[in-house]
């Protein structure tokens, strides 16, 4: 039998894994880091928590709910040439662009806002970066019974 934590924690990977598979999708040049923060070959999406990560929607106190999840979907541009770095970095973030329009096409992912442009420390070097904030609000319900 699955427990409800390992469900759960399978349906968050399979969102990372969407967010990041449609993000190559709409700019084949990206490579995708759907779990981790050291993407050191760019360009780059990685697909990490928000802070906060989750958002706890409906009743407290023996009810249900629904729990919003926050991501943080960070591009990264090679910084060898600043100006070709950050043309392509404002093409990621733009609402006019084909990975913003991809990422807002789908299901139960809202874009909140895109924060945090420019130097990001990875490893060893900087790279010019952006980061987008999505709102994930999937049919995930909890209630008081649930282990969460």
């Amino acid at each position: 039998m699955t427990e409800p934590l390992d469900s759960y924690g399978e349906e968050i990977v399979a969102v990372c894994e969407l967010i990041a598979d449609t993000a190559v999708g709409a700019d084949p040049r990206l490579k995708k880091y759907p779990f981790i923060r050291l993407a050191t070959d760019p360009p780059a999406v990685v697909v990490v928590p928000g802070e906060p990560f989750l958002d706890y929607h409906g009743s407290r106190g023996g009810g249900f709910g629904t729990i919003g999840h926050n991501f943080d979907v960070i591009f990264l541009a090679s910084s060898v040439s600043e100006v070709a770095a950050q043309k392509r970095l404002y093409g990621w973030l733009s609402p006019h662009g084909p990975v913003y329009r991809a990422l807002d096409e789908l299901p139960d992912i809202d874009i909140a806002l895109a924060i945090n442009i420019g130097d990001y420390q990875v490893g060893e070097g900087t790279l010019w970066g952006g980061t987008m904030r999505l709102t994930y609000d999937g049919d995930y319900v909890i209630s008081s019974a649930d282990p969460i």
